[in-house]
């Protein structure tokens, strides 16, 4: 028998993105939801899919054929939204969105089976004013999520549909440092300036450029974040599930 119990919360607004809070419902042993994610111009934004697809990704992967919302399709490739992963070797890998297959490869012009891995995010390019990206499927139940992360520009998300404090961010292998050159730094996209908000890693916690004081900054569900990793070891960011 299907649970019927729901919560709905509060619209969040942060870093000029519109994001509808998570619905959530619980249906037999899972509990799934889904959350509208609306950058408030069009272009580039950074964006995650909180949520492990229902049926059978590997590993809790989300499908990018599964990215859904109003998103601008063509057979031309120049007038359709696109997708960029950052691959591991820091290039971009692109993905566009036909009106009649769905999310093509672009180096190859076929449909694309790639997923998106549980704390990654993307780009999205959406030539839209009013785009939204919807994010749905199982909430992930794992007591703790690590992401791995690389020397130079990862793009990661918090795995879990709820808003991150910058302050929370806590991994291994991770350079903390008074002088901003030295230590790692996030980097979070405001879609309508197309500017960077900065911050940087001291043993005091995480700082905004410019500003002395620990942050007290979020990231709100569905978002992304550049993590820039200084040293050429190997490192990992650890969230935590709050639920």
């Amino acid at each position: 028998m299907k649970a019927r119990h729901f919560l709905l919360g509060a619209t969040l607004l942060s870093a000029g993105l519109l994001f509808n809070a998570p619905l959530f419902a619980a249906v037999e042993s899972d509990v799934v939801g889904y959350t509208t994610i609306t950058p408030k111009a069009a272009g580039y934004a950074i964006v995650s899919f909180p949520f492990e697809y229902l049926n059978g990704a590997e590993d809790g992967a989300y499908p990018i054929q599964q990215v859904t919302g109003n998103l601008a399709s063509s057979m031309l490739v120049p007038l359709a939204d696109k997708l960029m992963v950052l691959e591991i070797d820091k290039s971009y890998k692109e993905y566009y969105l036909s009106t009649d297959q769905g999310w093509m490869d672009r180096s190859t012009n076929t449909p694309t089976t790639a997923i998106v891995t549980p704390g990654s995010a993307v780009f999205i390019n959406s030539r839209l004013l009013d785009v939204s990206v919807v994010a749905s499927g199982k909430v992930c139940s794992e007591e703790q999520v690590t992401v791995p992360i690389t020397q130079g520009y990862n793009l990661v998300s918090n795995p879990y549909p709820v808003e991150t404090k910058i302050a929370d961010i806590k991994g291994v292998g991770l350079s903390a440092s008074a002088l901003p050159p030295l230590s790692d730094k996030i980097m979070v996209l405001n879609p309508q300036t197309k500017e960077y908000v900065t911050y940087y890693y001291t043993n005091a916690g995480w700082k905004r450029d410019g500003v002395g004081d620990e942050t007290t900054d979020v990231i709100p569900v569905g978002s992304g974040f550049y993590y820039q990793k200084i040293l050429p070891s190997e490192g990992s960011l650890t969230f935590t599930r709050p639920y």
